[in-house]
Formats: C-alpha cells, structure tokens, sequence
C-alpha cells in the first residue's frame, strides 16, 4: 500500500481484539497525536515517544501518551492498547 500521494510504501495496521474499539474511545487530542505516531512507523519513520519491544517480538514498539501505551509492529502491523499507570 502508499500513501494518497504515491510516494510511500505504508504499511498495513491489523488491530488486536478490541483495541480499535478502545483507542477510539480516547480524547480526540490523544487519537491524534496516536494517529501520527502509528503512520510514521507505517511509512518507516521514528514517532516522538516510543520504544522498540525486542523481548516481546521482533518490529514490535510501544508507543506513548500520557498513561496510554499502544504496542504496535510495522511487519505484520498489529496493535493493541493498553491503559495503566505505566509508562
């Protein structure tokens, strides 16, 4: 897949479970900024506030915002929410 433009190749999100569900029950200002973070490791490029998984699989990263953090990896692009009081 590439982006509207045609000058990327995008990778494709495959959400876990109800996480889609969760993620858009989240304040828009935080869908937003979460948005951004998972397009830019779908076109290959470092978000704001993350961290590589390497212990729970290869490509995985967790992305952060406030107490939200979202577990996604580009190849096969999986994510899954978690909300707690980490991170």
């Amino acid at each position: 897949m590439t982006d509207p433009q045609g000058l990327r190749k995008t990778a494709t999100i495959m959400w876990w479970g109800k996480s889609l569900d969760v993620l858009s029950s989240f304040p828009d200002r935080v869908k937003m900024n979460l948005g951004y973070s998972l397009r830019l490791l779908q076109w290959g490029e470092e978000p704001m506030d993350y961290r590589p998984l390497p212990s729970v699989g290869k490509g995985l990263f967790e992305l952060r915002e406030y107490l939200l953090r979202v577990v996604t990896t580009p190849r096969p692009n999986h994510a899954r929410t978690k909300m707690d009081g980490t991170g």
